[in-house]
């Protein structure tokens, strides 16, 4: 009974107000330019009832239309995620390549310019060994020989790209190949002074250094002297940069001139190289 009755009573009022609103819109619309009191109050009083239906309804149409735009949003959303995950990819792209970017253009340089047979490889890895060795992902079928120098790009204190000493080739297989580092113990290296022209050899490792001796212990050598290969026993290429002199030690118990050297690779940054191949001691 109670339940019927407030039906009854809003559709009462509801159509109360229906009629009023049709009653001022009528007198207004036969050329009147202005309401009495009576229809004033009317107005007053229906007001504020009109105005919270509408701002209702306004709030379940702007629900139901939120509602039925979820699947729009959903999608937006991924799309964004998408193009932010795209923007970071790229951006972790051209920090690489700012970082890598001297190589790259000694890389290019040197590719361009050398007058070696070069293959360029990838490092992908050491070996298990107890001196680890660097793997290359090129190997015979490239060309590449056991013995064969192995250099990168370096930029000489003239702003001059050389070709600056890695090692050699230990071991190859089809696809694939073993680096011997220079910076390994019991890797001998003979050299030339650039600047005297007076020869020597490298036969120990010191962590990050390399040490040797001069052949003539009276020898013009001091710090700073760029020492290239000599080539001589043909384990290396000669004239390929080997690296700069950083201590010179009088040794007059063995009547040598003992050197420190600093190789021109850094062995840490090392990614790509470039394999000598071919006959490449012809002059």
């Amino acid at each position: 009974m109670n339940e019927n009755y407030k039906k009854y009573r809003e559709r009462l009022i509801l159509t109360v107000i229906i009629i009023a609103l049709m009653f001022i819109i009528g007198f207004t619309d036969g050329g009147r330019s202005s309401i009495n009191v009576a229809e004033r109050f009317i107005g007053d009083l229906i007001t504020p009832v009109v105005g919270v239906t509408s701002k209702g309804i306004n709030a379940i149409s702007k629900g139901v239309e939120e509602i039925v735009n979820i699947p729009n949003l959903v999608k937006e959303n991924r799309r964004l995620e998408s193009e932010n995950l795209t923007l970071k990819d790229e951006n972790l792209l051209l920090s690489d390549i700012v970082a890598r970017s001297d190589y790259l253009r000694n890389e290019y340089e040197l590719l361009s310019n050398s007058k070696f047979n070069l293959v360029k490889a990838n490092i992908i890895g050491k070996s298990s060994e107890a001196n680890d060795k660097y793997l290359i992902d090129k190997g015979s079928l490239s060309g590449i020989s056991r013995l064969d120098t192995v250099i990168v790009g370096i930029q000489s204190s003239e702003n001059v790209v050389v070709e600056g000493l890695v090692g050699k080739i230990e071991d190859v297989g089809d696809n694939w190949s073993k680096i011997s580092l220079i910076i390994e113990e019991n890797n001998s290296i003979s050299f030339t002074n650039i600047r005297t022209q007076e020869g020597g050899i490298i036969n120990q490792t010191n962590g990050e250094t390399v040490e040797g001796y001069m052949f003539d212990s009276q020898s013009d050598i001091i710090a700073d002297d760029r020492l290239y290969t000599s080539g001589l026993g043909e384990i290396y290429v000669p004239r390929i940069y080997v690296g700069r002199v950083t201590n010179v030690v009088n040794d007059d118990e063995n009547l040598r001139k003992k050197v420190t050297i600093v190789p021109a690779v850094d062995f840490e940054k090392l990614n790509n190289v470039m394999v000598i191949i071919g006959d490449s001691y012809e002059e």
